[in-house]
């Protein structure tokens, strides 16, 4: 950046603050929370903010800008009362003092002219686990029913998206439905999913009985291929 900046070229940096702080992709906040500011101070630096979100309804922005907004406030307030305990040096204490309202200083968004305000819906459900089970297995055995009861309101299998962290967890929800499918015996409801995983040729159940069919004709007191057969 310095030698294209040096031989008079216009740059952008491109980026959230807000999603870096959660480390997707090993993201590092600092780097657009300060760090920018603070390497390139000497050339100038002009911020364009990016407020308007053309891809949600209007309630669904209000509530992220209400939610976000006293979160993070929150989350400051916690993180402030612990800092008073610790022995750091003092700038670094004066970043953290500030670190979570700095990010989500830009939070609020605007409705764009073609999200009209009254439209959106947010339902939000905290899943704790027991001694008995996880939250995520409670969660998933909540699964069918919500994806039932959203078919029920008029929505079809296609608007509905299951979105998931990590890859071992959309295969724990994709194995869940599969598995209410066929013991559950509903014929309203569809529960098909297609997801990364399910797009493999390997993971076809026509080709998992067809490798099966051939493993026993190979050996035939193959009790495993035997039993999925069945």
């Amino acid at each position: 950046l310095l030698n294209s900046l040096a031989e008079g070229y216009l740059n952008m940096v491109v980026g959230d603050v807000k999603q870096s702080i959660y480390r997707w992709r090993n993201g590092d906040w600092k780097i657009l929370g300060y760090q920018l500011n603070k390497d390139f101070s000497t050339w100038g630096i002009k911020e364009l903010e990016l407020n308007s979100n053309c891809r949600s309804d209007g309630v669904i922005i209000s509530y992220n800008n209400e939610l976000f907004s006293r979160l993070s406030k929150m989350l400051q307030i916690s993180i402030n009362s612990e800092l008073d305990s610790v022995n750091i040096p003092q700038d670094k204490k004066a970043l953290l003092q500030s670190m979570v309202e700095t990010a989500y200083s830009t939070i609020k968004q605007q409705f764009s002219p073609k999200t009209a305000s009254n439209k959106g819906y947010v339902s939000l459900q905290l899943v704790e686990g027991n001694e008995e089970k996880k939250g995520t297995e409670i969660a998933l055995e909540k699964l069918p029913s919500l994806i039932a009861d959203l078919q029920d309101r008029g929505y079809k299998p296609s608007d509905i998206a299951i979105l998931v962290r990590r890859g071992i967890e959309g295969q724990q929800v994709a194995d869940t439905l599969l598995s209410y499918k066929q013991q559950a015996n509903d014929t309203i409801h569809s529960f098909d999913i297609i997801s990364q995983d399910s797009l493999f040729i390997g993971n076809s159940s026509i080709v998992k009985l067809l490798v099966s069919i051939f493993r026993l004709v190979v050996n035939p007191s193959d009790r495993i291929s035997e039993a999925y057969i069945q």
